[in-house]
């Protein structure tokens, strides 16, 4: 099987679906076509300069492509992320962040269900008891609240840039 990828922005909180592109979620498969192509133009610095630059044009829907992740913080995250191999606000979440650009509705409803689960956990000692007896301690359950609040919270700020590359790549071919 392998390990699926997605290139994520994690500073405007938006990815790149390879899928929707065309290409499969493993490195190699999409590191020579259209994702590798779209993630080219979102980074580019400059543009319109000299020949052979892209146009700076924006999408149908008027987002602009190129040039829109330049000089942020992007990371191409795998579905084997640990918690450490991405922080963000100091808050260990490489393993939350390929789920999050799942946009899958039964995916939200669970993390919606753990959010809510954590958040009841941390506010009642009797539910506190019953966590550990599962396993889980209180640090590790304030913890895990605390992750799945901030990624709950960043949810309805995270989108999906996919369908703007898509339509602006099939503009240039």
């Amino acid at each position: 099987m392998g390990q699926y990828y997605y290139t994520v922005n994690l500073d405007k909180w938006e990815f790149v679906h390879p899928h929707r592109l065309g290409d499969g979620l493993k490195a190699r498969e999409f590191s020579y076509g259209p994702t590798s192509t779209i993630l080219c133009a979102l980074l580019t610095t400059s543009t319109g300069a000299g020949g052979g630059d892209w146009p700076t044009k924006t999408s149908p829907r008027g987002e602009l492509v190129v040039g829109r992740w330049a000089n942020d913080r992007i990371a191409i995250v795998g579905d084997y992320a640990e918690p450490e191999d991405v922080r963000f606000d100091g808050l260990p979440i490489g393993d939350l962040i390929f789920s999050l650009c799942d946009t899958d509705e039964e995916v939200l409803k669970h993390w919606r269900y753990l959010a809510g689960q954590a958040e009841q956990m941390k506010e009642n000692d009797h539910k506190e008891r019953r966590w550990e007896e599962h396993g889980y301690n209180q640090a590790r359950m304030e913890g895990t609240a605390n992750r799945l609040r901030m990624a709950y919270d960043r949810w309805g700020a995270m989108k999906n840039v996919s369908q703007p590359c898509l339509e602006w790549y099939e503009m240039q071919t």
